[in-house]
């Protein structure tokens, strides 16, 4: 029975020794929740400013250029943002945009900066055709102006790119069309100078024919020298 009474009042005795040594385990518990606190709010504060761009396959609307204008792929131009974007001189226009120099005093401080917008400037493909661009800093307004003047310099690239492209592609097209005029003006001298040799066989030089017929043939090869390859009526 003594052994029994032992052996039940053992979990009894360990919570009575815990109970009296409480404050061991609550002290250490609440300095930790404490430094953690202070630990937090003493750490520097990182803001994360980013936003999303839609961007399209290269389209031209005109269907007569369509198949002519080489747009490329949003694949293609995202393995070149990174450099359009945090190339040097995309860099010094964004610090120079922003006035982010201000505080710049040697060339060396200045390449310090430009890294360290490098560093935190993430350019990343979310999607097919969505691009992610973030960035990291301790001020929340200077990381949204950055994030907002770096859409900014992508969306005028782009713009810049795809007009390029377009003007490309209808530059093209005139040329082409300009040569097909001219072969075809020139396919109009060779029949009016046949005509002219078949009147030649029954004619002299001095018939009104001929010699309308040749100031005729010498009108239009004038203006293709001239470079105007309209086809006469």
């Amino acid at each position: 029975m003594e052994g029994e009474n032992m052996i039940f009042k053992k979990p009894l005795d360990y919570l009575n020794i815990l109970f009296r040594r409480k404050w061991l385990i609550i002290i250490p518990t609440v300095i930790g929740i404490v430094m953690g606190i202070i630990a937090v709010n003493a750490l520097p504060k990182i803001y994360e400013s980013s936003t999303l761009i839609l961007v399209e396959e290269g389209r031209v609307i005109n269907p007569l250029i369509q198949g002519l204008a080489v747009s490329t792929s949003v694949a293609q131009r995202l393995a070149i943002l990174r450099e359009q974007i945090l190339g040097w001189d995309r860099v010094n226009q964004l610090i120079k945009k922003l006035g982010l120099a201000k505080d710049v005093r040697t060339q060396e401080e200045f390449e310090g900066l430009v890294k360290e917008l490098r560093r935190s400037i993430r350019v990343k493909l979310r999607g097919r055709n969505i691009i992610g661009i973030s960035y990291q800093g301790g001020d929340p307004r200077e990381a949204m102006n950055i994030v907002k003047t770096i859409t900014d310099i992508f969306i005028q690239e782009n713009i810049r790119q795809q007009t390029m492209e377009t003007e490309n592609a209808i530059d093209f097209i005139n040329d082409q069309l300009d040569l097909y005029k001219k072969k075809l003006k020139q396919t109009e001298i060779a029949a009016m100078q046949e005509n002219l040799d078949n009147l030649l066989l029954d004619s002299t030089n001095k018939h009104p024919m001929v010699i309308q017929l040749r100031k005729e043939i010498e009108a239009e090869r004038a203006e293709i020298d001239q470079g105007n390859y309209e086809v006469s009526a």
